[in-house]
């Protein structure tokens, strides 16, 4: 017996995510200011159909008790071999690291988390995180990701990034290692080009 397909994501889904994740483009550093002469908000739903079909996903603030996930993550070593730097860290410095990411009002972390049928309720199964941290010099945006060991290779982190590239509406750029081809497949696929390498290291915006 073949494997079910997941159906496509219709516009009214999509709608329906946005409403869920509205802290994505309400807050001061996600919400999206794409408007219409009248003010309204507008998403491109049709387009962000494409990315979220088979993608029943959400977006979570991180928080002090996502601790040991991140860590967990970021230790990987594939994570590591992936990551510009590639040093072990310890959990004291990484708990000191995710209180000062959460306390900065110019960086944002998320926890992507995947939508799981159980027998009597919806099990939300974190499956990656973002971050943008605000760069004053140029008005961007500096996306970083990272993708559990679990869920590699299945799509999730195109989905993940292109969410936020799509529902952006300032410049976003990112740095990924010339050798780390999945973060650079992302990176195209969700709608960004590279402009530079310089040192093993691409440079791509939006």
């Amino acid at each position: 017996m073949s494997k079910k397909e997941d159906p496509p994501v219709s516009e009214e889904d999509c709608k329906a995510f946005v409403k869920e994740n509205w802290l994505l483009y309400a807050s001061t550093a996600w919400r999206s200011y794409m408007r219409n002469g009248r003010g309204a908000l507008v998403v491109d739903y049709a387009h962000l159909a494409l990315w979220l079909s088979g993608k029943a996903f959400t977006y979570t603030p991180a928080y002090v008790t996502d601790s040991s996930i991140l860590l967990q993550w970021r230790n990987d070593p594939e994570t590591r071999r992936n990551f510009i730097h590639q040093e072990l860290v310890e959990e004291e410095e990484h708990q000191e690291w995710l209180t000062d990411v959460l306390r900065n009002p110019l960086r944002r972390l998320y926890i992507a988390e995947v939508k799981e049928m159980g027998y009597y309720e919806v099990y939300r199964i974190p499956f990656g995180t973002i971050r943008a941290d605000y760069d004053k010099e140029d008005d961007t945006w500096e996306l970083s990701w990272t993708i559990s060991p679990a869920h590699r290779r299945k799509g999730f982190g195109v989905a993940m990034v292109s969410v936020v590239v799509h529902l952006f509406d300032w410049t976003v750029k990112a740095q990924i290692k010339a050798d780390n081809v999945a973060s650079s497949v992302i990176a195209i696929r969700a709608g960004m080009e590279q402009y530079d390498l310089i040192d093993g290291i691409q440079y791509w915006r939006r």
